[in-house]
Order: C-alpha cells, then structure tokens, then sequence
C-alpha cells in the first residue's frame, strides 16, 4: 500500500512539476524606429524606419494567474540614418546585433495573456564605426504586450522601449558631436512549447 501511495504521489508531482515550467523556441519580426537627437551642432537627423528578426528559447513558469516567461534571443535590426555638422553629412545604416534576455511577467485571462516586463540587451559589435566611442555593449529596456497561447503555440505582440541611450556622440568629419541614439521596435513573435 505504501508503494502504490509512493508511486502516486511521485506521478502526481512529477505532472504538477510539468504543468509549472514549460520550454520553447520562439522566433519573429521586429519593426524599428530609430531616434537619433542631437544638440544643435547636428544641423540635419534624418532616420528611416527599419526592420529585422529574432530568434532564441523561452521558458514559462506558470502561476495561478501569472506567468514568468524569461528567454535567451539573437536580434538582428536595421535602420538607415544621415547626420549632418558643419557642413559634412554622414550616410549610413545602424545596424544592431545583439543578445537579448527579457523576463516579461503576464497575467492569464484564459488563452490570451497580457504582460510587461524588463529587457536586457547584450550588443555583439558596435551598430555603425560613427558611434563606437559612446556605444554601451549593455543597456536596459523594457517591453509590454499581448499574447495567445492555445495548444502549447504562443503568438505575441509587443512594444519595447529604451530605459537609456545606446550610444552618446556620433562622429562626423574627425570630430565628436553629442547625441542620444534610442531604439523601440513593435515586436510580433510566434513560438512553441514542447
């Protein structure tokens, strides 16, 4: 009789353990807009709206009502830039590579869900040679959004923002002109849990 109670207790906690914690793979698109503000030595910002892509695993704790849902991704983006002082204009693209580690926290209203939470962003490389004096390897964002999770399939969209700038002086013509450079993307993502 102890065995069988053993044996149950031990399936029931092993079913409740998988019901708690779940692991995924996600991947998406991600739209930018790139904010590049200068003092008033930049005579001329000018940015285009970029795109790009992401991709990485994601795990979710599940609450009662909540869920933590953390995740390791590699995000690529792309945008086109041109700045101008003294007389000399730069032309070129930020492009940013990077890891990512967002801990969103949601809150379950049945399939959908909405949450918000903190981003960490690891750069791998400077986003253009104009910024690499100032370029931060690390910054803090934040991200918030909806989702829909049905038959362990998650689809999410998503606003994040920059907590800081990503770089503080773009360099034009030899010299060093002080700037705030800032990315917010619209995030669309598609996952699975196994």
């Amino acid at each position: 009789m102890k065995k069988v109670f053993f044996i149950s207790l031990l399936t029931f906690a092993i079913g409740a353990n998988a019901q708690l914690l779940d692991f995924g793979i996600v991947g998406g698109l991600n739209f930018v807009d790139l904010k590049l503000d200068g003092n008033s030595q930049i005579t001329d910002i000018t940015t285009e709206n970029g795109g790009g892509l992401h991709i990485g695993a994601m795990a979710r704790v599940n609450l009662v009502l909540f869920y933590v849902q953390p995740a390791l991704l590699y995000t690529s983006t792309s945008s086109k830039f041109s700045l101008k002082a003294d007389g000399i204009e730069n032309v070129g693209t930020y492009d940013l590579q990077r890891i990512d580690v967002p801990i969103p926290v949601g809150l379950k209203l049945g399939p959908a869900a909405i949450f918000a939470g903190p981003i960490a962003s690891f750069a791998i490389g400077s986003p253009s040679e104009i910024f690499n004096d100032s370029y931060k390897a690390a910054t803090w964002g934040y991200q918030v959004g909806v989702g829909l999770k049905l038959l362990g399939i998650l689809a999410e969209v998503k606003y994040e923002g920059a907590f800081s700038n990503q770089a503080k002086t773009a360099t034009i013509g030899g010299e060093q002109f002080d700037l705030d450079a800032r990315q917010s993307m619209v995030i669309v993502s598609v996952g699975y849990f196994f």
